[in-house]
């Protein structure tokens, strides 16, 4: 139960209605998606005369009231943060302010490519491709600053695996097992707990052949 004014037993609760992680109750923190939907709806249990809910919406640069007549849209395709007041007034008497704040994440994750913690090594006949070996596994790592990861999935050839986690290394036993000439196309995405996602393809080539010496004899 919310304490209001007037000790009335109306209280008001939001939802989104789009991608979102966080908690939606009063006092409480959401990540959204770009341009998030948010609705109200009012709990009033002894059936009092309801005459508005209203919703205040203020940011660094902005700050609006309005009275609620359902569902709405917070115009907003960048990365951004918000606070949400609301409350309903009734023949019960008038509610406190409502909280929630929001950060609208609309940026996508990043993937990288490293090697031992260096830049992987490239194919010398092709440099758009990336070379594996025993010793040299490649690791693709996703990061997202606001939401956060959600997944880090990546398909080989016949392989497809699917981590909960940030990082992963594709290493010669994984390309020899997925590819029958040691020659693939690695599709990796990377999604953040609000939906936004990043997508790279690349070729591997794996090299578990040791270096041949010639000797060149003068003379």
């Amino acid at each position: 139960m919310i304490n209001v004014a007037g000790n009335t037993s109306v209280s008001t609760s939001v939802s989104v209605d789009s991608a979102y992680h966080g908690n939606v109750s009063n006092g409480g923190f959401v990540y959204t998606s770009a341009n998030p939907i948010l609705s109200l709806s009012v709990d009033n249990p002894n059936n009092a005369s309801l005459f508005s809910t209203v919703y205040r919406l203020s940011s660094s640069t902005s700050n609006q009231s309005f009275v609620y007549n359902g569902s709405f849209t917070i115009n907003q395709n960048h990365s951004n943060n918000y606070t949400l007041n609301y409350r309903t007034n009734s023949s019960a008497g008038l509610e406190t302010w409502n909280t929630l704040s929001i950060s609208v994440d609309a940026d996508p994750p990043e993937l990288t490519i490293s090697s031992n913690n260096q830049p992987p090594e490239r194919y010398i006949h092709n440099s758009s491709s990336y070379v594996i070996s025993t010793s040299n596994p490649l690791n693709i790592g996703c990061s997202d600053n606001l939401s956060g990861v959600q997944y880090l999935q990546y398909s080989l050839e016949n392989l497809s695996a699917q981590v909960n986690s940030s990082s992963v290394n594709i290493t010669s036993a994984i390309l020899n097992q997925s590819t029958i000439n040691g020659h693939g196309q690695l599709n990796v995405s990377c999604s953040d707990k609000v939906g936004n996602f990043y997508n790279m393809t690349f070729s591997l080539v794996l090299d578990d052949e040791v270096p041949l010496l010639s000797v060149v004899e003068s003379g």
